[in-house]
């Protein structure tokens, strides 16, 4: 396969990971809210979970923006420029 296909590919790959980890972000919230509305906590000690949960949303969250990013360096990525290692190979 040649440079245009190899970069289409790394585009689909990074549309479908930004479509996964957005999908999956927004899913967490609803799962972290039911978590906060029950008041449900840890079985032993008792400590309230949903905080946590929370933390883990944001982080996830955070992975959109950041695969946001990796999606426009890929498309704006010039499939016939060699790559940085100067061994002329086409990316």
């Amino acid at each position: 396969m040649g440079p245009r296909w190899h970069r289409g590919l790394n585009v689909f790959s990074a549309v479908v990971t930004l479509s996964f980890f957005s999908l999956l972000a927004w899913e967490f919230v609803g799962y972290t809210q039911e978590l906060a509305d029950a008041g449900e906590t840890t079985w032993i000690v008792g400590i309230k979970v949903a905080p946590y949960w929370w933390a883990v949303t944001t982080i996830l969250f955070l992975c959109v923006p950041a695969q946001i990013l990796i999606l426009l360096r890929v498309y704006l990525r010039h499939p016939e420029r060699p790559d940085s290692s100067g061994k002329g190979e086409i990316e």
